[in-house]
């Protein structure tokens, strides 16, 4: 990743990465997704569909 030297989009990446794993799993498993993980990097909870 190119960030001229800033650290936090290098750590942010996997946290997201990690934060929408863990939806899709919850998703996946038809359990209800943890709103707190998703919040702590950043992410609303907003309506969404899923397949």
């Amino acid at each position: 990743m190119f960030t001229a030297g800033g650290i936090a989009p290098v750590r942010a990446g996997p946290e997201k990465l990690a934060a929408m794993r863990a939806r899709m799993r919850a998703v996946s498993l038809g359990e209800e997704a943890d709103v707190a993980v998703t919040a702590a990097v950043g992410w609303r909870r907003r309506p969404c569909r899923s397949t």
